[in-house]
């Protein structure tokens, strides 16, 4: 419910900040700026309207001009670390990573025991790609408050970025713990690099409840569904993810797969001839047309795409290779044995 109407002429700029919060806490932002606005008309050097106009401003998706409303915050109480947290945030919104570094930086100085401070350094630092260093402020942030699950969360993805699975499935298990049900993103990934498939399959639902059109969400269920030996229903979830991205060579490829292992070898070469057309040098895809068509014992078909895989880099692709050659030999001298057979001695 919006405040009752005021005379502008009664109140002086305390009053108008008063009536800015009041409208703030109520989500009313367009309210709350003009409030701000008479406070700022009143007193151009009020720091708390300043900060007030600038979250206004960043709640209605006006970033540039949060920003520099934090920046004449700033200037005017330098010292005061909740500006520049607040301008961390607004660079970070407007993927200023470098920028916002600084600025959360700039509050650890005046104080280093500020969480916020560390966490949004943090979300600069993974954005970055700086992972350890990233890892190191999520773990200053949790030792200032371990309830913070969007810090566990981001520890999380730190940890999974470095390959250490299992100190990951750990932290993105207690962001989950705490409400964040975001974390099942993250658990889907490593609890599949763990091997745990039946619990990575539980947390794709999970996360896919809240996107529903994810389509890497749609793979790694379809895949973790595939190591679970219930490859029709992953062809579900393979067929969703084409729908989605119909230009992924990975849907068409892991669709391919997964009709392999059902036999459906005619089926399994065109998804794979698919993955081929959208991206060439996807030497799995090769390898894979090859298999199907030497399980439909097409060797001299199958023969080039296993080369064209080995040249690629797949390694197993030259055992291809060698049953193409060992059963068109096979052939061609039981052919030769059949012509043979009735010539006279």
């Amino acid at each position: 419910m919006h405040l009752v109407a005021y005379d502008s002429r009664a109140m002086n700029a305390a009053e108008w900040i008063r009536k800015a919060m009041a409208e703030a806490s109520a989500k009313q932002y367009a309210e709350a700026l003009a409030c701000f606005e008479h406070a700022i008309e009143m007193e151009a050097d009020n720091f708390e309207a300043w900060t007030g106009k600038g979250v206004c401003l960043g709640s209605l998706g006006q970033t540039e001009k949060s920003l520099a409303c934090y920046e004449r915050a700033i200037e005017l109480a330098p010292n005061a670390s909740v500006g520049w947290l607040n301008k961390a945030q607004a660079l970070i919104n407007l993927h200023r990573f470098e920028e916002a570094l600084e600025a959360a930086n700039s509050a650890l100085v005046l104080n280093p025991r500020t969480e916020q401070a560390w966490f949004k350094r943090g979300i600069a630092l993974l954005c970055l790609q700086r992972n350890d260093e990233a890892l190191i402020s999520c773990e200053r942030a949790l030792a200032l408050n371990a309830g913070n699950y969007e810090a566990w969360f981001n520890k999380g993805l730190a940890l999974l970025r470095l390959g250490r699975m299992e100190e990951s499935n750990s932290a993105f298990g207690e962001a989950f713990r705490l409400g964040n049900r975001g974390a099942s993103r993250g658990l889907c990934e490593t609890l599949f690099a763990l091997g745990k498939f039946e619990e990575a399959l539980f947390h794709c639902e999970k996360a896919l409840e809240l996107e529903p059109n994810n389509a890497s969400l749609w793979l790694r269920k379809g895949t973790a569904l595939r190591e679970l030996k219930r490859p029709q229903e992953s062809i579900r979830c393979y067929d969703r993810m084409i729908e989605l991205e119909p230009k992924n060579h990975l849907g068409w490829y892991n669709k391919g797969v997964s009709l392999i292992d059902l036999k459906r070898y005619k089926e399994a070469v065109d998804c794979n001839q698919r993955a081929i057309e959208i991206e060439p040098t996807f030497a799995w895809a090769w390898c894979n047309k090859g298999a199907a068509l030497a399980a439909m014992r097409k060797y001299r078909k199958a023969l080039p795409c296993f080369e064209e895989a080995t040249r690629l880099g797949d390694a197993e692709a030259k055992k291809g290779v060698k049953l193409c050659l060992s059963n068109m030999i096979y052939l061609f001298r039981f052919v030769h044995w059949l012509e043979n057979l009735g010539s006279p001695k």
